[in-house]
């Protein structure tokens, strides 16, 4: 794992640092496997120059004019004190002459003369008049098979009189020293170079740490960036919904104002009705069944809109919350009269059952019967298009609750969205025509009244709403 974390956008980043981690190694490797064999080979040229000279130099003391062959000349004292000199001038380990044969003629270790070399490089490439060469390693064998103890460059020199061969020179130079001057050279190069290049790729790494925090940190702005302009974004849209739920409660307001002075005025009309009818009954025969009869349906109907009108004034005025105890089944009849004709006219079949011995509940009743009014118009609103549209409220008493049970034949509630539908805003009903608020309401109110509400059942035939009351007292 590296000292510090890359992006993966960053890819340049990897790149540069193999560079130079190449810019470090490469120096080292050219000093080691190019520059340094190249140094040996120009050594090794040199020196076979240098032998070249001596074996050219020797060849005037060797043989005069008329001389055909090696073998019949005689080494003279002069050309022995001539090869002492040149071995210790040029520091010479060995010096062998060659008859054409490749007999030892000469060599400065008395122990090689007389013998013959019979290797194919000598007959092949010294006796076609070419210099051969070679490197010998220390405690490597020579070109005859000899083990030397230093490192040498071994070299055989063609002698030509009157442009025929008639001989070679050998000579071994001892280039250990050179060799390690020339390889303790190459190394502290190598070192150098090493120092320079690593130097420059702890800059290039400490420039690309800064490079890599000011990228992190630049990334971690943005994010940040990002996610406050989402927020905002979020804030904005929730304002905006705020502002038009704002806008709705005050449109409702002003209709409770408006309903409650209507049902006001409404109700004068309604008693003079309702006043005249009991005065006709007053007026009409015994007799008169039928005329009886009506009057009677007239005063039923101006009592049922009375209680219409007054139960709408009491809905629209705004009171402090109070709780009184009531039986819900009570509170449920005041909500149909709100919605029940709507359901009617949607062909929306109402069945109510209200189970006996149903204890009270302390509430507020207006409280919960805005409750009961917004699960009924949701549950209206979910069968539209449902095609058997029934309504079933079930109220029962399960102790320690009162419980009442609100299902409908709609097309259920998504699994993906059940448990947002609680939360303020949330609709699944197209716009304009949900405000989101009315499940979050009547979850706060169950709550303030100690009470729950909950998704009972739901699936494709329908939902079921599960209210329940503590028992008053």
């Amino acid at each position: 794992m590296p000292f510090f974390p890359i992006p993966r956008r960053s890819r340049f980043l990897l790149l540069l640092i193999l560079v130079s981690l190449g810019l470090g190694l490469i120096p080292t490797a050219w000093s080691v496997y190019v520059i340094f064999p190249e140094f040996m080979e120009q050594l090794t040229r040199n020196t076979e120059d240098e032998a070249i000279r001596v074996g050219n130099h020797l060849s005037h003391l060797i043989y005069s004019g008329d001389l055909k062959t090696l073998e019949s000349m005689a080494i003279t004292s002069l050309m022995r004190e001539e090869v002492k000199m040149l071995k210790a001038d040029l520091q010479l380990m060995k010096l062998k002459l060659f008859s054409a044969s490749g007999k030892v003629l000469f060599s400065t270790e008395a122990l090689d003369i007389g013998q013959l070399n019979e290797n194919a490089y000598f007959h092949e490439i010294v006796a076609k008049k070419q210099v051969y060469s070679k490197v010998v390693q220390k405690n490597s064998p020579s070109m005859e098979n000899q083990i030397v103890t230093v490192d040498v460059v071994e070299t055989y020199v063609p002698l030509v009189h009157d442009g025929e061969f008639v001989g070679a020179i050998e000579i071994y130079y001892d280039i250990t020293n050179k060799r390690e001057n020339l390889k303790h050279l190459v190394q502290r190069s190598a070192l150098i170079l090493w120092v320079m290049a690593s130097g420059m790729l702890g800059i290039i790494l400490f420039s690309l740490a800064l490079i890599n925090k000011y990228i992190r940190e630049r990334e971690t702005r943005e994010e940040t960036l990002k996610r406050v302009n989402m927020e905002l974004e979020k804030v904005n849209h929730e304002m905006s919904q705020i502002q038009g739920q704002l806008i709705q409660t005050a449109k409702l307001i002003s209709l409770g104002e408006m309903a409650s002075g209507i049902a006001h005025e409404i109700n004068q009309p309604l008693s003079i009705i309702s006043l005249a009818a009991e005065n006709s009954l007053m007026h009409l025969p015994e007799d008169a069944v039928k005329a009886r009869d009506y009057v009677h349906k007239i005063t039923q109907q101006v009592e049922r809109c009375a209680q219409i009108t007054n139960h709408l004034r009491t809905f629209g005025m705004e009171s402090k919350i109070q709780k009184n105890e009531h039986f819900l089944q009570k509170i449920l009849e005041d909500a149909m009269l709100f919605t029940g004709a709507q359901l009617r006219n949607r062909g929306i079949d109402i069945q109510l059952q209200n189970d006996k011995g149903q204890p009270t509940i302390l509430c507020n009743n207006i409280q919960i019967e805005q409750v009961l009014i917004n699960l009924i118009s949701n549950a209206r609103d979910a069968m539209e298009s449902a095609p058997v549209k029934r309504l079933q409220i079930h109220t029962f008493f399960q102790k320690p609750w009162v419980v009442m049970d609100i299902s409908d034949t709609g097309s259920g509630i998504p699994e993906a969205v059940q448990h947002k539908i609680f939360d303020p805003f949330f609709t699944t009903k197209p716009p304009g025509k949900g405000t989101g608020l009315g499940l979050s309401m009547s979850y706060g109110i169950m709550k303030e009244h100690e009470g729950e509400i909950r998704i009972f059942n739901t699936g494709k035939e329908g939902t079921t709403i599960r209210l329940q009351f503590p028992v008053a007292g």
